[in-house]
């Protein structure tokens, strides 16, 4: 765990959504993992800490992503293409996991990895080749 000196983890969680932040920053979004708990279950302690102020997802890999409500990949993109004039129906995604499913379906067109789990795959538009295959260069060269 990466605790800043003289915060208790029951503070940093608390502190990370306020006003202020943890070190003068407001936090967004973080990963949290635990050597002996499910996401699930890590997820369960910080919501008794925090309520339902957050949203916990699965990063893969025994990490949870927690944020706030409607904190996720596709506010960014849309933040991003909001900036650059462009719309959702322009952005090709590419995921493989519970935390992309908010911008797979948010996307013009929505890619699932072939290793995603069947819930991701469903989230998408077309299922393409797993991470080993390179299926996303792969695909993006149909692009050009």
């Amino acid at each position: 765990r990466i605790v800043p000196t003289g915060m208790t983890p029951g503070r940093l969680v608390t502190d990370a959504f306020a006003h202020d932040g943890v070190l003068g920053q407001r936090v967004r979004a973080w990963a949290a993992f635990h050597p002996e708990l499910t996401v699930d279950q890590t997820a369960a302690r910080i919501d008794a800490v925090v309520g339902p102020r957050l949203e916990a997802r699965s990063l893969g890999f025994g990490a949870a992503e927690i944020s706030e409500p409607g904190i996720n990949k596709a506010t960014a993109l849309q933040s991003l293409i909001d900036h650059l004039g462009l719309s959702a129906e322009s952005v090709w995604a590419f995921g493989d996991g519970v935390n992309d499913h908010e911008m797979l379906l948010w996307a013009g067109r929505g890619h699932a990895m072939g290793n995603a789990d069947l819930d991701t795959k469903a989230k998408a538009d077309r299922v393409i080749g797993t991470n080993l295959e390179d299926a996303v260069a792969q695909t993006l060269e149909t692009l050009f």
